[in-house]
């Protein structure tokens, strides 16, 4: 297993950024749904989308904690494997060192633990990659609201002068957009840092 833990630090680094824009995201929504509503009836549909665009981010945030969760795991689960690796080297010495000595019965007996270990690892590294799928998928939603966002906006544009809503909706557009940058960083850092691979 090709463990590289500076990677791992980059990979929560990249998590990290992803929730902070989510956040971004959330408060962003959450301003505009408000704005929507004080603009009247005409922007009704504008405040929907906002609603749902915060709905998005509270469903992507959830992804964050939950690949945060996983990174974690798979740093805790890493260190119990190199643990069981030492000790099975340790184990070789000692048996090697008894048999010079002319020793033949058992020396030491072998932990059960390691196999188990490595399927812990191994599934652990499965849901991070899983939970990754998940996440752009549920981005291309966030994608479609950004847009759906500034069409309404558009709309809205016609009966209000000041464009409020239009920059409002160009800057949703905008994080929207920011977190997908930071999730293509992210799964290409897994993807370079071999985080999980045999």
């Amino acid at each position: 297993m090709v463990f590289d833990f500076s990677s791992v630090v980059a990979t929560a680094v990249a998590i990290q950024q992803v929730a902070e824009e989510t956040r971004r995201l959330y408060l962003i929504s959450l301003n505009a749904m408000f704005m929507a509503k004080r603009s009247g009836d005409e922007a009704g549909a504008f405040a929907r989308v906002t609603a749902e665009l915060r709905r998005f981010s509270e469903r992507m945030q959830r992804q964050m904690d939950l690949l945060r969760q996983y990174v974690f795991q798979l740093v805790a689960q890493f260190s119990e494997q190199r643990r069981y690796g030492r000790i099975l080297r340790l184990m070789v010495a000692a048996e090697a060192l008894a048999r010079e000595a002319g020793y033949d019965g058992p020396v030491v007996q072998q932990p059960q633990d390691g196999k188990a270990a490595a399927e812990r690892l191994a599934t652990n590294c499965v849901l991070f990659g899983r939970t990754l799928g998940e996440t752009r998928r549920l981005l291309v939603v966030g994608e479609n609201l950004a847009v759906l966002a500034k069409v309404e906006a558009a709309a809205v544009q016609r009966h209000q002068a000041d464009g409020a809503l239009l920059r409002v909706a160009d800057e949703l557009t905008l994080v929207v957009a920011g977190i997908g940058e930071r999730l293509t960083i992210l799964e290409r850092g897994g993807e370079q840092a071999r985080v999980c691979s045999a």
